[in-house]
């Protein structure tokens, strides 16, 4: 995972954005590997994409089967909305 979070940083970073990551697991993690590190990136580079410049993206994983997303952001419309 920290292969993913160092090129999303690398990527944020050319387009004046970061990337902060707070992580409380600890142990391993059960699943499909390759279909997890796709989650996580697609995740990463949407917020890239879509976050304003010089906007700090927040990555936090904690231990337990509850999944967060925060958006502290405007947002786009869809379009025909």
């Amino acid at each position: 995972m920290a292969d993913i979070i160092d090129d999303a940083q690398f990527e944020a970073a050319a387009k004046e954005r970061s990337i902060k990551v707070k992580s409380e697991l600890h142990g391993t993690l059960r699943g499909n590997v390759d279909l997890l590190r796709r989650a996580v990136e697609n995740v990463l580079r949407n917020a890239i994409k879509y976050s304003e410049r010089a906007s700090v993206i927040n990555l936090e994983t904690v231990s337990g089967t509850e999944a967060a997303r925060g958006d502290f952001g405007a947002g786009r419309r869809c379009r025909g909305a």
